[in-house]
């Protein structure tokens, strides 16, 4: 709905019912964000006016120059000097620097030289309380913003008018587009613009059927500003080489776009979930927008609107957002590939699931199959509640995909990521603890009770036959040094015995690896089980059943790889 005066001010009143897409509700949640901000900053120019701000609408008034106002502080800009180590070709740089490094360890300074230039990026003061400096959370988003959404120099135009001390165009071409969008009100169809891929995702002049990419005028307005309301993250992904080399990359960002479903406590919450983000840096990048697989971009918004909202409402706790779409963007070469897109939905239970894989493992393959399959089963229990996806699905093809110095602690495991063993040794101590508190809670404390874990009794086996043929092979009894300390007060293992330990556990892990079905029940039971195992009867009977049923041999490969994996 929108009306016009005589005293040529804009009316636009929205219902968030009445917008399509999460991107046009968070460009409106975004808007009054940016209003709220020109007024905290006490901007001496002529402001747009908010008023009958709900949960689910609001009435906008706009002059020209409100209008003009707005569009300069969107999409203010500087211009900064940026060394690089090699020269643009085609561009010749502002200066040349020679730069001095004193190595720590020798003492021997080398030289290098640098060059200068002047580079254009975002302003965006409307993010000043961003916490940390620059570095941070401030230059993801200006690097978002110039990789994926205006990748092209000629969508940056908008930024360098303001750079070099001009007004925005872009309020000039709005203003026009919604005053004769307004004097159309009342007609048989709306009027209708093209939407600029710059400002919504996945827009396209034609589509393949060469139907044009059109919107509504005053709701493309909107598109403009969802980007002030959204959270960025960036995937971390290892290459497949393997040995020492084997290090995590940065590609691309995830953008968290939310569906906003309460607009006048969005607009309280985001402002706070901005202020609490953690400003500590890993490499270049802020610690907390580093993630693993897309989907996670969606639940740590989540995540981070849950705290807020607890922050500001205490006790009661209500989601301003219906779910959270994600997208997945890496400019490569000259255009920007969307590798991934989806839709995360507010869960409580999902929720604390998430946190504990989030607190609880750092290895990136570890965490990023857990993660996997919890979101499998959020979209399972979706459509039938009955439905659960086992915690250790996945891990098979996983194991056939990278080295085995991966998953088993050795001489030639990366060090550059955090260890899988140390992972997969803190999932079974937590399976161990969850399924004691289990017990305890149900009455149930006598060992002769028929309530197995097989997680728990795999792990008891493997650890038997790892521990004893590492005895055999080094010649070290476990008994003779278990309780001994180094003067850093780790466990003082000799070295024959960590050796034999560790080539068990690989031989072992390679082995299973490439057997299926019978040839693995062959030789898990000729090899785990070669060995004396202090197993109740009761005990053997369920494992043997595991092993006999449909898929069994699988669940049993499963936790013998993660075990093998803890234990070496």
């Amino acid at each position: 709905m929108a009306e016009s005066s005589p005293e040529q001010e804009i009316t636009l009143c929205y219902n968030l019912f009445d917008l399509p897409t999460a991107q046009h509700k968070a460009g409106l949640a975004g808007l009054v964000l940016l209003i709220r901000s020109l007024e905290a900053r006490k901007i001496n120019n002529p402001l747009p006016v908010v008023s009958n701000l709900s949960a689910t609408s609001v009435e906008l008034k706009f002059t020209q120059d409100s209008i003009q106002t707005v569009f300069d502080d969107l999409y203010d800009a500087q211009t900064v000097e940026v060394p690089r180590a090699n020269k643009l070709s085609g561009k010749p740089p502002k200066r040349e620097e020679v730069k001095e490094e004193k190595d720590e360890k020798t003492g021997k300074v080398s030289k290098s030289k640098i060059y200068v230039y002047d580079v254009i990026e975002p302003k965006a003061s409307f993010l000043h309380n961003y916490p940390g400096d620059e570095k941070g959370w401030l230059k993801l988003w200006r690097d978002m913003i110039w990789s994926v959404l205006r990748s092209r120099d000629k969508a940056r135009n908008v930024y360098k008018y303001r750079a070099a001390g001009k007004s925005s165009q872009e309020a000039k071409s709005v203003w026009k587009e919604l005053s004769d969008f307004v004097r159309s009100t009342g007609k048989k169809e709306p009027l209708v613009g093209e939407v600029q891929s710059s400002i919504f995702v996945g827009a396209q002049a034609f589509n393949a059927e060469k139907v044009p990419f059109k919107g509504v005028i005053d709701q493309n307005f909107l598109l403009h500003f969802w980007p002030l309301s959204l959270q960025i993250f960036v995937p971390e992904t290892v290459n497949r080489d393997g040995g020492k080399e084997m290090k995590p990359k940065l590609t691309g960002y995830v953008l968290a776009i939310p569906e906003v479903s309460d607009l006048k406590n969005f607009c309280e919450d985001f402002p706070l979930i901005v202020s609490d983000l953690n400003a500590e840096l890993r490499g270049y990048r802020p610690k907390d927008s580093i993630i693993h697989i897309p989907e996670e971009g969606g639940m740590e918004f989540l995540r981070n609107l849950y705290l807020a909202t607890q922050q500001r409402m205490k006790k009661k706790i209500k989601y301003s957002v219906s779910a959270i779409d994600f997208f997945y963007l890496e400019k490569q070469g000259n255009n920007v590939k969307m590798h991934a897109a989806g839709r995360i939905v507010p869960g409580k239970v999902s929720l604390d699931k998430y946190e504990s894989i989030r607190r609880s493992y750092q290895n990136p393959f570890f965490k990023a199959q857990l993660l996997r399959n919890l979101f499998r089963e959020m979209n399972l229990s979706q459509e039938n509640s009955s439905e659960r996806i086992w915690w250790a699905e996945g891990f098979l093809v996983l194991f056939s995909r990278y080295p085995a110095e991966s998953f088993i602690h050795t001489d030639k495991t990366p060090r550059l990521i955090s260890f899988f063993s140390v992972d997969a040794r803190t999932k079974f101590n937590i399976l161990a603890d969850e399924f004691r508190l289990s017990k305890e809670s149900s009455g149930v404390t006598d060992n002769t009770t028929p309530q197995y874990s097989l997680e728990k009794i795999i792990h008891r086996m493997v650890g038997a036959y790892v521990r004893q043929k590492a005895e055999e092979k080094s010649d070290k009894k476990w008994n003779d040094f278990k309780d001994r300390k180094t003067p850093e007060g780790k466990m003082d293992i000799p070295r024959e015995y960590r050796d034999a330990r560790q080539k068990i556990c690989m031989d072992a892990f390679l082995a299973m690896r490439s057997r299926q079905d019978q040839e693995f029940i062959n030789y898990f039971t000729g090899t785990v089980c070669s060995i004396p195992q202090f197993l109740r009867q009761d005990e053997f009977v369920f494992v043997s059943q595991a092993l006999l049923e449909r898929g069994g041999w699988e669940k049993v490969k499963t936790l013998s790889m993660l075990a093998l994996s803890a234990h070496s």
